[in-house]
């Protein structure tokens, strides 16, 4: 199977966006934010010409002095060069994943950590989409052990064409993705578990399975964030 042509253009179509604003929008990344993340990559000589032109413009009511004075509310000039370097730096990162995918062989070997207090309770036809291709990063969202559950990882074997690459993109550009490694698999996918590892050891575990819907992972994240809450 050929992996699926994908560019940054086609993700940001597919995402419905359409300029670096609209990526800074889509990712809840806020002017205070864009000032941290990206203010010390801007050249020092552009920012100073922007505040002597704003200090030589007589329209302007609320001068400033001093790059320091800068604020990407109120300057247009100051956060689009802050916004071209978020358009950089999105741009990069989008290309790292997308040589990932170029990497992976077909069928890709994935890992999901589960927690169950039996494994073969385990829920054949809603078995997930969220996955990684770093055994290490396979992990329980949340402290089952306090519940008394047992942590098993998964091995899995995926076709190229079964995973969502678009939306594997998407989570890991969000905020809370830069160091996360996850894959998102298509839901209703087949797909063929080759083994399946205890706390100790591989169990030399096989079965076939289904991604399922997806619906209770995102119902389980929901009752777990509550809980927090109560």
């Amino acid at each position: 199977m050929r992996h699926k042509e994908i560019s940054f253009e086609n993700w940001m179509k597919s995402q419905k966006i359409k300029d670096a604003e609209d990526i800074a929008s889509h990712y809840d990344v806020g002017d205070n934010d864009l000032v941290n993340t990206y203010h010390h990559k801007l050249n020092e000589y552009e920012l100073e010409d922007i505040v002597e032109r704003m200090e030589d413009d007589d329209e302007i009511e609320d001068k400033i002095s001093s790059v320091e004075d800068l604020d990407p509310f109120y300057h247009s000039e100051y956060k689009k060069l802050l916004l071209e370097e978020l358009e950089k730096d999105y741009r990069s990162r989008f290309s790292e994943f997308e040589s990932k995918y170029r990497s992976f062989k077909d069928p890709v070997i994935l890992y999901r950590a589960v927690c169950l207090g039996d494994i073969n309770k385990l829920n054949k036809k809603q078995i997930g989409v969220f996955w990684t291709d770093d055994i290490d990063s396979a992990d329980c969202y949340h402290d089952f052990n306090k519940q008394g559950k047992d942590y098993f990882v998964l091995k899995a074997e995926i076709p190229i064409d079964g995973l969502d690459w678009e939306q594997t993109i998407h989570m890991n550009l969000s905020a809370y993705g830069e160091s996360e490694q996850e894959i998102t698999v298509k839901k209703n996918q087949n797909i063929k578990i080759i083994d399946v590892r205890d706390k100790k050891d591989w169990l030399g575990i096989a079965f076939e399975a289904n991604t399922g819907t997806g619906e209770w992972q995102t119902k389980a994240l929901l009752v777990a964030a509550l809980k927090k809450l109560i």
